[in-house]
């Protein structure tokens, strides 16, 4: 993504992370809907895989261009990495490591899909805020699952962050959080007066809740339910609420930028992501970047 060169950064420091707040303007409505049941497909490039295979789930050969660690500065860099869970302790867990590999590659913003880790607590928070130090003008929002349920002291099935830093910190206005960990966005002044969000998603992977355990859709469905929903499907309710917001953003005219982990294959019947990206014109970067490859 390339923009005009930024303006300088008047604040040095990093600031505190935010979690589990926002504009409530920017919130979706939860009042419950009828199901929406029309996912229909995109066209299927005639080499993509359409469904995630025991073969392609354990393929982590390096795909595309390795990433320089430098970058010419009218680049804003952008990037997305599923920590699989931030595992915070005394140490703070991974978020050393992922701070050192920001500064390492420049990065401007990073969303972090699945980072389990229960807002809630304020020691968590602290660590966050502590980790983010060595960043300039660090802003990192994360948000967990439905409050509603306890589970360990410093960890939670689900949730998202983000994080932006160094000169792009100057062009930062907002940011928001959804209630029930699902995505977290932050909006930034682009040049001729464009505003430009980037949202970072988790999707759960599980379709159904799994009585016993405490998983993201567990978690998410106990939040629905005391909402007023009586059988809630955390995938559809996912890209029902999503619209929303994308609905909320496109009216503002603002350009969209949606990062994350979905847990589905785009091009696969039946993608609630693919509708997505049909209804609100967007288009697949990694695809239109290296049509050859098959990412799932």
């Amino acid at each position: 993504v390339r923009s005009r060169q930024h303006t300088k950064n008047k604040n040095k420091g990093a600031s505190s992370p935010e979690s589990n707040v926002g504009d409530p303007s920017l919130a979706p409505d939860l009042t419950p809907q009828a199901d929406e049941t029309s996912y229909t497909t995109t066209k299927t490039p005639p080499h993509m895989k359409i469904q995630l295979t025991a073969t392609n789930m354990t393929d982590n050969t390096t795909k595309g261009f390795p990433m320089e660690t430098t970058k010419e500065s009218n680049v804003t860099r952008i990037a997305c990495i599923n920590p699989n869970g931030l595992q915070l302790d005394r140490t703070s867990g991974k978020l050393p490591l992922i701070i050192t590999t920001m500064k390492e590659y420049d990065m401007d913003v990073l969303g972090l899909p699945e980072t389990r880790v229960n807002t809630s607590h304020p020691f968590a928070n602290q660590l966050c805020r502590e980790s983010s130090h060595d960043l300039t003008s660090a802003k990192m929002t994360i948000t967990s699952t439905s409050p509603y349920v306890q589970t360990q002291p410093l960890s939670q099935a689900g949730g998202v962050g983000m994080i932006s830093a160094g000169p792009i910190a100057s062009r930062r206005l907002s940011d928001y959080c959804d209630p029930i960990g699902r995505w977290t966005s932050q909006t930034f002044s682009g040049s001729e007066g464009i505003k430009y969000t980037i949202i970072t998603c988790y999707q759960t992977c599980q379709k159904k809740e799994e009585p016993g355990k405490v998983t993201a859709a567990n978690l998410q469905s106990a939040y629905l339910r005391k909402h007023g929903y009586m059988n809630p499907e955390p995938r559809q309710q996912f890209w029902h609420d999503l619209k929303k917001y994308l609905t909320i953003l496109k009216n503002d005219q603002q350009e969209v930028l949606v990062i994350g982990d979905f847990n589905e294959c785009l091009y696969s019947t039946g993608s609630g992501m693919a509708q997505i990206l049909r209804k609100y014109q967007l288009y697949d970067i990694t695809y239109h970047a290296y049509p050859d490859i098959d990412f799932a």
